[in-house]
């Protein structure tokens, strides 16, 4: 083989590591902006509680809904916040060391994760954002396959 068609397969395997940390990044800086989100809702949700309780017995069931809808938002938000900062922060450095399995393995989990949620609290704006987040993931998972089998392909026996 010469010199020339070793080098083709290299230069794509080099641009899909860069896709899929791109992606895994774009993904966690998704999940952390929209997890403060969801914290900021919970805020919200317990202001508006206080809020009705002094105005009107009606209007305290409503600010009791929204605070409860305010801390599934919590729960959802903490949860992706972690997800979304190993992304950034767990993943990228897996793939730097060459460590293609476990960084598969840990994206596989954080799709899964982020779809289950976009899934729970698709009804707005946020669940759109993890659904795009998994997407991503789920992109950046495929792409691991070609890297993996490639990468033991030209690795010296």
């Amino acid at each position: 083989m010469d010199h020339e068609s070793m080098a083709q397969p290299e230069s794509y395997i080099v641009s899909d590591i860069e896709t899929i940390k791109s992606m895994t990044k774009i993904a966690g800086y998704i999940l952390i902006i929209f997890g403060i989100i969801g914290i900021i809702g919970i805020i919200l949700g317990i202001f508006l509680l206080f809020s009705s309780i002094f105005t009107a017995i009606l209007s305290f069931f409503a600010g009791f809904s929204a605070f409860f809808s305010g801390l599934l938002e919590l729960v959802l938000s903490v949860i992706l916040l972690y997800v979304g900062y190993n992304c950034l922060h767990i993943i990228p450095p897996l793939i730097t060391m060459g460590d293609y399995m476990r960084a598969k393995d840990k994206t596989m989990i954080y799709m899964i994760l982020a779809f289950i949620f976009a899934i729970i609290s698709f009804r707005n704006l946020i669940g759109i954002m993890y659904l795009i987040a998994a997407i991503l993931l789920l992109v950046a998972y495929i792409k691991y396959d070609y890297v993996i089998r490639n990468n033991a392909r030209l690795k010296p026996q």
